[in-house]
């Protein structure tokens, strides 16, 4: 038994040091499904907020069933987010920011929108959790997205 005992310590003793976190995304991101989601805690524009995710390997978040919708909700905390959904190239023409297909996705706007109030070219979550759209230049939280790393498994013990 302290044979083993050793074994094992030596084992631990070898693993780096994140080893006992969430190895499928990076610190402070969050996992769901086969994503990683990081939910700003600093606001900025909707350009900006682009550039800040594409600098980290990542997009704004597309939204692609209702369950991530859900998820996303849950943790908004009713926050006001960016998301990667704008028509800036031509009104009411809307796209995923990745590339995702806007007309086979479900989609949660809000009651009333989207309405291009005044030049509306970008796409948040609003107060009720819902999506709404606003002008690019206003500064709101932001979530990005990136695809989850698979887990990594240890070295069983010889």
């Amino acid at each position: 038994m302290t044979t083993f005992m050793s074994k094992i310590s030596m084992k631990i003793e070898m693993l780096p040091e994140p080893a006992c976190q969430n190895l499928q995304c990076p610190r402070y991101w969050v996992n769901f499904n086969d994503s990683c989601y990081y939910f700003s805690t600093q606001e900025a524009t909707w350009n900006s907020s682009k550039t800040y995710c594409s600098l980290r390997h990542s997009q704004l978040v597309s939204i692609n069933t209702a369950e991530e919708q859900y998820f996303l909700e849950m943790e908004s905390n009713s926050k006001l987010y960016w998301i990667g959904l704008h028509d800036l190239e031509t009104e009411d023409n809307w796209h995923w920011e990745d590339g995702t297909d806007y007309k086979t996705t479900p989609k949660f706007w809000d009651e009333g929108e989207p309405n291009n109030v005044d030049d509306e070219d970008c796409a948040h979550f609003n107060e009720n959790r819902l999506w709404n759209d606003n002008k690019c230049s206003v500064k709101l939280f932001f979530i990005c997205e990136q695809n989850s790393k698979p887990n990594k498994i240890p070295d069983q013990l010889d």
